[in-house]
């Protein structure tokens, strides 16, 4: 069976249970349902910006974070920052998540230069789609098996959300 007769078939066995479009508009927009759909917690596209402790140069970072446990990120700073970055996260409270995701570093002549690992714990407000947090960063030079603490950071960020044309 393939995917497509696979849907079929559900669509079909959904529409022979009487569970027609009318049912399913009744379901989406009962109450809660669609508060439920807005409070994405962590989940989706963030604009974020990182403050080294340090005083070292800001940068912003797009985070893409994935139902799941699923998170890519990447900066406005290459090469020095990296490649994409991909990781996993998890809630680790209510409105409150770690992750850890890990990118290819390079030299300002575009030579591998290691691995750039990014751990962060945060928090969501829900209320103003706001994020904030702190994280550290470790380097792992190439041939090394060993990542060196590169500093702590802090971070704030908005959900990008969807803007009609």
């Amino acid at each position: 069976m393939t995917i497509a007769e696979r849907s079929l078939s559900r669509r079909a066995a959904l529409i022979g249970a009487g569970v027609g479009g009318g049912a399913l508009a009744a379901v989406l927009t009962a109450p809660g349902v669609a508060a439920a759909a807005e409070s994405q917690g962590f989940e989706g596209a963030w604009l974020v910006h990182v403050v080294p402790d340090d005083g070292s140069a800001t940068h912003n970072v797009l985070y893409l974070v994935i139902k799941g446990g699923g998170i890519t990120a990447i900066s406005d700073n290459p090469p020095s920052s990296g490649s994409t970055g991909f990781g996993v996260w998890e809630r680790t409270e209510k409105d409150q998540f770690v992750s850890t995701f890990e990118q290819f570093a390079f030299t300002p002549a575009g030579q591998p230069a290691g691995i750039l690992r990014v751990r962060t714990l945060g928090s969501v407000d829900q209320a103003s789609d706001q994020l904030s947090g702190r994280a550290s960063i470790d380097f792992q030079p190439a041939g090394s098996p060993n990542f060196i603490p590169q500093g702590p950071t802090h971070f704030t960020g908005s959900r990008i959300k969807v803007l009609a044309p």
